[in-house]
């Protein structure tokens, strides 16, 4: 399963994976699956869960900012990444 997910400041975690799920609220979170857009920019962990890698989490991030709490927000979020791979940024950029 290819799985990704975003936290938001509202308590909810968009889940964006090859399996479609019903919304649920498990502690007070609630849990949405959106559909991928790519399917590139997934790295699998040690443990075997699979997240996006910088390059992909800011393209997600500005692509849908609007569910991550809006603009000043991504703005915010983009000033705390440290580095991204400009040539993989446009690789996926250009997958969208």
């Amino acid at each position: 399963m290819n799985t990704t997910a975003v936290l938001t400041k509202f308590y909810e975690v968009y889940v964006s994976g090859e399996n479609r799920f019903a919304q649920f609220e498990y502690d007070g979170v609630t849990y949405r699956y959106i559909a991928p857009c790519i399917v590139i920019g997934v790295e699998r962990k040690n443990d075997g869960v699979r997240i996006t890698d910088m390059e992909r989490t800011v393209l997600d991030g500005i692509n849908d900012f609007q569910k991550i709490a809006g603009l000043e927000e991504l703005l915010r979020c983009l000033d705390l990444v440290p580095h991204v791979n400009e040539k993989k940024l446009l690789i996926l950029s250009r997958s969208l």
